[in-house]
């Protein structure tokens, strides 16, 4: 009798651990799905579709471009040692 038990004992645990072990693997595999989904969605974010935006610049960097040109044009005062910031002074 006690040796049909630790048989059955032992048999339960041998089970109860596998199906805890085939849990995490599934856990696992689930948590890796959902990380690789959310990473490939953020990566999908960042790119232009094909042909469309890719080939033109954005706007953006358009506005940067001319702020940059318009920097470089632009006429500064030249300081003298008679020069005031208020004319009328």
């Amino acid at each position: 009798m006690l040796r049909s038990l630790s048989r059955f004992a032992s048999l339960a645990l041998v089970a109860a651990v596998s199906l805890a072990a085939h849990a995490l693997q599934t856990v696992h595999v689930a948590a890796t799905w959902l990380r690789d989904w959310a990473y490939s969605g953020l990566e999908n974010l960042h790119q232009a579709p094909a042909g469309e935006i890719s080939s033109k610049p954005t706007v953006a960097r358009v506005r940067a471009h001319a702020f940059v040109a318009r920097l470089v044009k632009r006429e500064r005062p030249r300081v003298t040692s008679q020069w005031r910031m208020c004319p009328s002074v």
